[in-house]
């Protein structure tokens, strides 16, 4: 079940949206609230990681790949920022960094699914 979450997750994160303005504004505001958590320090990674896939939702690849950093550096171990990552590097044509990513992805999910997905793109990005 939880491969659909992913599946699904991939492909609202990096579709191009044509959102009505009513989403968009809705999205900000969820954006602009998740900042001021984390200006309060709190719960700090969970809250970079609604905010990477906010901005993802939006198609800011940068802010997106920055809040998912900020995850890492608070939880080394977080598999779903590593995902993310994976999709974002690749994405950017930044072929190490996806490897890397995909490569600790793989590695710290406990999800046999995640991990086939890992490896998928893993092999498929030595390949080129």
């Amino acid at each position: 079940m939880k491969i659909y979450f992913y599946i699904f997750l991939f492909i609202f994160a990096f579709m191009a949206f044509s959102q009505g303005g009513v989403e968009k504004e809705k999205i900000e505001n969820e954006i602009m609230s998740i900042k001021k958590n984390i200006e309060m320090k709190v719960d700090l990674a969970q809250n970079y990681l609604k905010l990477g896939y906010l901005y993802s939702k939006l198609g800011d690849a940068d802010k997106a790949q920055d809040a998912f950093e900020n995850v890492i550096k608070l939880e080394p171990y977080n598999s779903k920022a590593y995902f993310m990552l994976g999709l974002i590097y690749e994405k950017k044509n930044m072929t190490a960094k996806a490897i890397d990513a995909w490569q600790k992805c793989y590695n710290y999910t406990q999800n046999t699914e995640i991990k086939q997905i890992a490896q998928k793109h893993i092999d498929y990005l030595r390949k080129q």
